[in-house]
């Protein structure tokens, strides 16, 4: 038994998860899902120091950017499309740790 394809789908939705764990009343860092790497370059544009980027369709933290700053936003959403990645998502970064639950 296991917890079926629509878990092993969740798994690898950065956006979907995000929207599951709001939906459950988890709280989750600042974040922006999207296609367009100006928009994402805009969120992460209007953050203080770094921010990551990942794409949607990743497992675990495969495809993790560290951006460093707004002078490298738009470079960093270009290099994931050019990367075959349609869809991102920009996340605040917390210093620390990461802790997985799965």
């Amino acid at each position: 038994p296991s917890a079926g394809v629509g878990a092993a789908r969740l798994a690898r939705d950065k956006r979907r998860q995000r929207e599951v764990a709001a939906a459950h009343g988890l709280r989750a860092v600042a974040h922006h899902a999207g296609e367009d790497p100006h928009a994402g370059a805009e969120f992460g544009g209007g953050r203080r120091g770094a921010w990551g980027g990942t794409a949607v369709g990743s497992g675990g933290s495969a495809s993790v950017t560290l951006v460093p700053g707004a002078d490298a936003a738009l470079a960093a959403g270009e290099a994931m499309r050019d990367r075959g990645h349609r869809s991102f998502l920009a996340e605040e970064f917390l210093p620390g740790p990461e802790i997985s639950s799965a």
